[in-house]
């Protein structure tokens, strides 16, 4: 599955069908596939990457073992060198299929897998996001706000009562400004409330905690100029304002950039360090 959408404005499509980036795909093999710009179908699979992406997991050594047993992929057996002892006869040799089994660190079952446990995942990359308070947001990208609320188990930004510990933020981000306007999933934003139009920040703009980009739409109405962001976070009872962030990067040596993506780990601790009610994994 293939899910193209362009910042430009231009038209998203998605291709579905059993062809891949192969010479026998193109040469020898008969190929099907769908190519549609149908926006319900679109929203599919957009939710699904989403979803896929959202729990994969590194691939360790036990799970490479696992798939080497699946595709009968093994190694041929080597001469052992002068740093490794030879395998006597009496020694008991260790298959790929036992080291599967080897508890080596928690087991495939007990990974975080739940779409729950996405907010709580250490951020590695954090950016900075002026928005403006009074921001309409179009009834539309409300309501995928609510769909994706209700995946991942999260308080939707319509609902001020539910008591889940995680909630669905949206954030409306406007063509005119000079900070990029494509921030990838995965990345982590702090939104930086401010009632200016164009995005100034002051002592009074409020800082959010750090949320997950879990999914953005654009709107095609507007040739593409409109992106929402949709963040993942964790509730904070802190309050902390545009001056604390200023206040943390002084701290480090550093000042705060909002074109900037900071994956310096020195930088993630500072910011995480303002909400000390939340936790990280």
């Amino acid at each position: 599955m293939l899910l193209a959408e362009s910042d430009t404005g231009s038209t998203a499509f998605v291709v579905v069908g059993s062809a891949n980036a192969s010479e026998r795909s193109a040469t020898t093999l008969h190929e099907a596939a769908v190519v549609t710009d149908a926006a319900d179908l679109i929203d599919d699979a957009r939710h699904q990457l989403i979803e896929w992406k959202t729990r994969s997991t590194m691939l360790d050594a036990v799970a490479l073992a696992s798939l080497i047993d699946i595709y009968d992929a093994h190694v041929p057996d080597s001469e052992p060198s002068d740093h490794e002892p030879a395998v006597t006869d009496n020694a008991t040799q260790t298959t790929s299929s036992d080291s599967a089994k080897i508890d080596d660190g928690p087991d495939a079952e007990d990974e975080v897998h739940d779409l729950e446990g996405i907010a709580y995942q250490r951020p590695k990359q954090i950016y900075f996001m002026a928005v403006t308070t009074d921001a309409h947001i179009l009834e539309e990208a409300m309501h995928q706000a609510e769909v994706l609320a209700e995946r991942f188990g999260a308080s939707a930004p319509t609902d001020e009562t539910d008591e889940s510990p995680t909630e669905l933020i949206v954030l409306r981000f406007d063509g005119y400004s000079q900070y990029p306007r494509s921030y990838a999933e995965g990345a982590h934003i702090v939104p930086l409330y401010t009632q200016s139009e164009h995005g100034r920040l002051n002592a009074a703009s409020v800082a959010g905690a750090p949320g997950r980009v879990v999914s953005r739409w654009i709107d095609d109405a507007d040739d593409g100029d409109t992106h929402y962001y949709y963040l993942l976070s964790q509730k904070s009872s802190t309050e902390i304002r545009y001056p604390d962030v200023q206040k943390a990067f002084s701290g480090i040596s550093m000042m705060m950039e909002q074109n900037r993506g900071y994956l310096n780990p020195k930088v993630i601790t500072a910011v995480l360090d303002l909400w000390p009610d939340l936790r990280w994994q």
